[in-house]
């Protein structure tokens, strides 16, 4: 029976691992320097939750280089280990890179409040709490991700008939803007206007969940409003045009068109729908912000007066319980339509697949429209199907990509990118990352991927709304990004460029032969290996390239590990260097750093010493890789 719990725990981390791909990660050791907060799991409206670390971690090159860690902290409401880091903890993690981790795992929502935009984003795949005499045993190096930016254009120009219907559609939009503008009455109280509205309406008052709410049940579909909502105005908003405008233009260089897709907030509507002094207000800062980039040439569909005249026959526009502002099938279904007029222009040929919807249960915290009215009409949403089965967005190989956090993923598989996918009869691409924080990761991702994300693609459609951080320059990233390119050069030995020669062993027999062989046969794509269950050497140069001879600065050379024997007692030894580095259990590489000095052969040789003193368990370690960065 004891062993009972010993298997499952070994099932659940096996399933937590699962969720990342098998790309390989790597373990650093550092401390927490910054926690940001992890809601309790009872009152978060969704049961997976990851939070975000900002950590130091000790490098061969120098001590404090800093990354930005996603960390789980619970799954369906319980926590998992790493869940109660603490600022100045000392961590020994397994990182993976951004770009690595799975989609279900991107998705998951995170708690971020630490707007750490400048760090480089890893996830941790697993945490422990070590000494701080420990993290200093332990240096490694962990280089950023290249950069793959295109120095020409991904894609053709768009036909002429595309861009004038483009700038026809946004002359349009403009002169509505404009005219709203000029209609705007004049020193308007509208903070006093609401507060005096809300204490006077007769509608109906509810208690849910320790708050209460405004309720309002028309033919035209569900309102609820908290009653202690503040003035419904985007005073404070995060102004995203600089990094809208930069993103419009740097698209355009790759002949990809921008739309901004705004999903207004759920209080504004609601506040104009109730109250009849509201019916007429317009945030003049907000329409300010549209004419402004309209002039500038950014494309935005803005479907607020579309949602105040809503008669699309769906109850719900938001999901309104405990102040989620989060757009339901109703709003959805609105923006769909909108943006279905606008990607008409491209004529995109149907794709074959048949797209239908299919209806499937609300979530549960929905039945909190059909609990205070009564007579709630509709208790199902729409779900996308292609050929019979659930359609999930695929996020390439679409002509067109909406990117957007939870505004744009919400309700479930009726979300915009599905719903599109209906409507215009060709699957839409979706890159979605939840808990608000989209603009970090997708700026990151398309500098490292600008061919995966844009190669083939028309148009990006990224969702806007009040919750997001501010959008970083992406100009100004790419501009980094080549000056990192340019003076850290990565490059990759080949095993030709590679010369070894294997010093005597001991002679493998009985468990230690067995070990030695199923090591050599399921690392075959090691560079080097050294096995043995006595004393082992192997002797490895590599010739360096004509251009990396005669370095006018420092060469460092980075030497990885394919897997290290537990209890392994092993070095590397470069003698250029006159320095030899032992390797301890969990190390994952190390790095030697040259002089121009010590440069003065061409050719590098390194030693690699392993000792063990139990033929039944041998030492053995392979070298995956080998890498030269050069200013």
């Amino acid at each position: 029976m004891k062993s009972i719990p010993v298997k499952l725990f070994i099932s659940f981390i096996s399933l937590f691992l699962s969720a990342f791909c098998c790309c390989a990660a790597e373990y650093i050791w550092g401390k927490a320097v910054q926690v940001s907060a992890l809601p309790a799991t009872a009152q978060n409206a969704y049961p997976d939750c990851n939070y975000t670390v900002k950590f130091s971690y000790y490098s061969n090159l120098k001590k404090d280089q800093e990354i930005l860690l996603v960390v789980p902290g619970f799954r369906q409401r319980k926590n998992v280990p790493g869940s109660d880091i603490a600022e100045g903890d000392f961590l020994r993690v397994l990182v993976m890179e951004e770009s690595a981790a799975d989609g279900s795992v991107k998705s998951i929502e995170i708690a971020d409040d630490i707007g750490a935009y400048d760090l480089d984003t890893y996830y941790a795949v697993s945490v422990e709490k070590v000494k701080k005499d420990e993290v200093y045993l332990h240096p490694v190096f962990l280089p950023n991700s290249d950069a793959k930016i295109a120095e020409t254009s991904i894609n053709a120009p768009q036909p002429d008939s595309v861009m004038f219907a483009r700038a026809k559609a946004m002359q349009e939009d403009l002169a509505v803007i404009q005219k709203k503008l000029a209609a705007l009455p004049q020193n308007r109280d509208w903070k006093s206007i609401f507060e005096s509205a809300k204490a006077k309406t007769q509608l109906p008052v509810v208690k849910e969940g320790g708050k209460e709410y405004f309720l309002m049940d028309t033919p035209e579909g569900f309102f609820s409003l908290l009653k202690d909502a503040k003035f419904p105005d985007y005073l404070n908003a995060k102004d995203n045009c600089a990094g809208l405008i930069a993103l419009n233009q740097y698209l355009k260089f790759h002949n990809v068109n921008l739309i901004v897709a705004f999903v207004p907030r759920s209080d504004v509507i609601a506040a104009r729908r109730m109250f009849p002094e509201m019916r007429d207000f317009e945030s003049q800062k907000l329409l300010a912000k549209w004419q402004m980039l309209l002039s500038k040439d950014v494309e935005i569909v803005d479907v607020t007066d579309q949602i105040l005249a809503h008669r699309n026959g769906s109850e719900l526009l938001f999901f309104y319980p405990a102040g989620d502002h989060h757009p339901h099938i109703g709003t959805i279904k609105i923006l769909a339509e909108e943006l279905e007029k606008r990607l008409q222009r491209y004529h995109f040929p149907k794709s074959g697949d048949k797209f239908e919807r299919d209806c499937i249960p609300f979530p549960s915290y929905s039945q909190f429209a059909k609990k205070h009215m009564g007579n709630f009409r509709c208790n199902l949403q729409l779900c996308a199907k292609m050929n019979a089965r659930k359609y999930e967005a695929k996020e390439n190989g679409s002509p067109v990509l909406v990117v957007s956090n939870s505004m744009g993923s919400y309700p479930g598989h009726a979300s915009l990118a599905n719903e599109l996918s209906v409507r215009c009869g060709f699957p839409v691409g979706a890159k979605i990352r939840t808990g608000g924080e989209i603009n970090r990761f997708f700026i990151n991702e398309l500098l490292r991927n600008e061919s995966d994300y844009l190669k083939d693609v028309s148009v990006v459609i990224y969702v806007l709304n009040d919750y997001d951080q501010e959008l970083r320059n992406i100009q100004v990233l790419r501009d980094q990004q080549l000056k990192k390119a340019q003076c850290s050069q990565k490059r990759h030995f080949t095993p030709s460029q590679i010369v070894c020669r294997q010093d005597d062993l001991p002679p493998f027999t009985g468990d230690a032969a067995k070990q030695a062989n199923d090591f050599v046969q399921k690392n075959s794509n090691c560079r080097i290996l050294c096995t043995a269950w006595g004393e082992a050497k192997k002797t490895f140069s590599i010739e360096l390239p004509p251009e990396l001879r005669h370095p006018t600065g420092n060469l460092g050379v980075e030497i990885r590990f394919q897997r290290l024997s537990d209890g392994a007692i092993s070095y590397i030894q470069c003698p250029a260097a006159k320095k030899e580095i032992q390797i301890y259990n969990r190390d994952i590489s190390v790095f030697f750093e040259l002089t121009p000095d010590q440069l003065k052969n061409p050719t590098l040789e390194f030693v690699l010493r392993s000792f063990w003193s139990s033929e039944k368990h041998p030492c053995m370690i392979g070298i995956s890789d080998i890498v030269v960065y050069s200013n």
